[in-house]
């Protein structure tokens, strides 16, 4: 009987620790039953009384029993009086067919000056199930690509688009020389050669005739008299 009386005042004792430090862990799902590939929402939500203890988040893998974490939402935190709360979600898949366990995941209590504990969440089952076929209908195979006929209709759209950049295209330029004294025909006139310009490309090809190395040196030297002197009455004259 002692025996008894003392096993229940340690349980006792354990458990009014675990009250004064108000710690609770709780995973909830938005659903039970899936197709494979789809996505379930699991949240996870601890809290614990402030100062009255450390709460240590679970580590979760990224797969277990043939599921898949796709998707792990940030820790939000939030405090109502004493009371601090710890938010997660979660979001989960599976990609082949049956009953997959969603286990329990442990949170480490640490509250001060005593020793530490392991509060538990709840474990789900999870159905997941293949996409339903009708097998009763007759098999039907995968059909070629089919040419579509266009008309010029169907370009419209695009000859507009086009248009409309041009036209605004040429607006800008004629703005922009507008602002600078321009006219829109100055960009395609030629640049008239300058009197050094042109007496340099007279020079330069003179010379590359060599007109001295096939006996017509009297030529080549009536040339040059000719470029010089009329550089010089344009120049000077």
């Amino acid at each position: 009987m002692k025996r008894i009386l003392f096993i229940g005042f340690i349980l006792l004792w354990n458990f009014a620790t675990h009250a004064q430090t108000a710690a609770t862990v709780q995973g909830k799902v938005d659903a039970k039953n899936i197709s494979v590939g789809d996505r379930i929402h699991y949240f996870l939500e601890a809290s614990i009384q402030k100062n009255k203890g450390n709460l240590i988040w679970p580590s979760l893998s990224d797969t277990f029993n043939n599921l898949e974490i796709i998707e792990k939402g940030k820790i939000d935190t939030s405090a109502i009086g004493d009371l601090i709360t710890y938010k997660q979600q979660l979001q989960i898949s599976g990609f082949d067919s049956g009953l997959f366990l969603i286990p329990s995941f442990k949170f480490q209590i640490q509250p001060l000056g005593q020793a530490s504990y392991e509060l538990k969440t709840d474990s789900f089952y999870i159905n997941i199930k293949t996409l339903s076929v009708d097998t009763t209908k007759p098999y039907k195979n995968i059909k070629d690509i089919i040419a579509v006929d266009t008309t010029w209709r169907d370009y419209l759209a695009w000859i507009l688009g086009i248009l409309i950049g041009l036209l605004l295209g040429i607006l800008l330029v004629w703005y922009l020389l507008k602002r600078k004294g321009k006219k829109l025909k100055d960009l395609f006139e030629r640049k008239k050669e300058t009197i050094d310009e042109r007496a340099l490309r007279e020079l330069n090809a003179l010379g590359k005739e060599k007109l001295w190395q096939h006996n017509q040196s009297k030529e080549h030297f009536s040339r040059l008299t000719t470029i010089i002197r009329i550089y010089v009455e344009e120049r000077f004259g």
